[in-house]
């Protein structure tokens, strides 16, 4: 179905086809990096009216989370050599299986490492460790560099909350709602807390 974003992009798509310009790329790109980000946020928000309205019903299947979650994490790879951010994967064990539904499962550790890479300076570093912890998977997001007011972790998963240190890199706000949100739907639990080197996310 056509939206106005698909109405900006189409021909978007065609200018960054047909002209050659390097400078006119340049913006292209520009615009195409703000269409796919305000198509997230559609997305996030669409998310968020079916669980306001109980009609996202998760499809739950058993996936070994170190094999799914390297998959996701090769999305982040560029980033870090970009940001020239040292991007360590640990997983405690061999075969760590979990009920997700892949598709919104996704969506959590994506929204986790965008914010995790968002935060750390250049030269920092970004951890996502799994393991398990009495019967139960654990899984940590850690970066280096931030850390969280005693406000923001009070407020951090509340919708539209951008943070007690606002500034132009501040988000929409929704993301960590959703991630918090997508989190109990899978019938688990999220809590954020400062460490000495940084800021640590645990699902």
């Amino acid at each position: 179905a056509s939206s106005p974003l698909t109405m900006i992009e189409s021909p978007l798509k065609q200018l960054m086809a047909e002209d050659q310009n390097a400078d006119h790329q340049s913006l292209y790109a520009v615009m195409q990096r703000n269409c796919d980000r305000l198509l997230g946020i559609v997305k996030q928000i669409t998310d968020i009216r079916k669980i306001d309205a109980g009609q996202l019903t998760l499809k739950l299947e058993e996936q070994d989370y170190v094999t799914y979650s390297n998959h996701v994490f090769e999305q982040f790879k560029g980033i870090a050599t970009v940001k020239d951010i040292d991007f360590v994967v640990e997983h405690v064990e061999s075969e760590l299986p979990m009920m997700i539904d892949t598709t919104h499962f996704e969506k959590i550790i994506t929204n986790l490492l965008s914010n995790a890479f968002k935060f750390t300076p250049q030269g920092g570093c970004v951890i996502a460790k799994s393991c398990v912890v009495g019967n139960k998977a654990e899984l940590h997001f850690f970066n280096s560099g931030s850390h969280f007011s005693d406000e923001d972790l009070q407020h951090l998963w509340e919708r539209f909350y951008q943070g007690s240190a606002s500034n132009e890199s501040t988000g929409s706000g929704i993301g960590l709602n959703l991630v918090h949100e997508l989190v109990k739907l899978h019938h688990g639990t999220i809590a954020a807390k400062n460490t000495q080197e940084g800021v640590e996310l645990t699902v």
